[in-house]
């Protein structure tokens, strides 16, 4: 497999719970939301084996008059949140804990935090996932992959070079969806480079930003700051991480 590039922005989005989301999406985005979850887990909320539907199952739906056009918001712990609601920390002595203990991890997830993705299914835009305070990963038609996204800002060497009109055209259209999320920022990361670890969702934005200017601060490119002078870096320095806050696109 390929390096691609993991995109990871802020939001100040209603995460309460996923009704709340599916509001909150619907006012910023005027449209109407229909939410829910997606049937995968293979145990019932008594930690017993069945066969899941695998098939969307729709807990309620937010209309916008004015809008034809829906968004799906899955709440992806859905059905673990469930059974932590019911059995709580005793949700370890349930049945299918003594048969796989790597479910368990999940478990740990979901009692951290929220996990949703939603989507236009419609017009097949798959938007990303929102976690507490991160929402990961939007790329819509743009190349994603790592080293093409990285030679943008590299001198050509004959082989790849980059394109920073078509770049920039990418990032005018990452804004407009990190502004109506109430993001300020983002970060592109290598997804199977060394900050892979960054873009696992465990993380808070603050966490991440954090480590960017520690442990990467001389490898990572502001972008914004990169567009005031456009100087390119050499063909065999490649960068490690992307900050990008669209100040020049403000």
């Amino acid at each position: 497999m390929g390096h691609d590039v993991s995109t990871i922005g802020n939001h100040n989005l209603d995460i309460r719970n996923v009704k709340s989301l599916a509001l909150d999406l619907s006012k910023r985005f005027k449209v109407n939301v229909e939410y829910g979850y997606y049937h995968q887990f293979w145990i019932d909320i008594d930690g017993n084996e069945f066969e899941p539907s695998y098939k969307n199952v729709i807990l309620g739906n937010i209309p916008n008059p004015n809008s034809k056009r829906t968004i799906w918001l899955s709440d992806e712990y859905y059905q673990a949140h469930e059974i932590l609601k019911k059995h709580g920390d005793n949700y370890i002595k349930l049945p299918c804990f003594s048969k796989d203990s790597s479910i368990a991890s999940e478990f740990e997830f979901a009692k951290k935090g929220v996990s949703y993705e939603f989507r236009d299914i419609q017009n097949e835009i798959d938007y990303g996932t929102i976690d507490n305070d991160t929402f990961h990963n939007w790329h819509s038609n743009y190349n994603s992959r790592w080293w093409s996204f990285c030679r943008n800002f590299m001198e050509p060497d004959g082989y790849m070079e980059g394109n920073l009109d078509y770049l920039n055209q990418y990032r005018k259209e990452v804004f407009e969806l990190h502004t109506i999320i109430g993001g300020t920022a983002v970060v592109h990361l290598d997804d199977q480079g060394e900050t892979q670890h960054l873009t696992y969702g465990e993380q808070t934005w603050q966490e991440i930003m954090n480590e960017l200017n520690s442990d990467f601060k001389d490898t990572t490119i502001n972008i914004s700051e990169f567009m005031k002078n456009k100087i390119l870096l050499p063909k065999d320095k490649y960068p490690l991480a992307f900050y990008d806050d669209f100040m020049d696109l403000k």
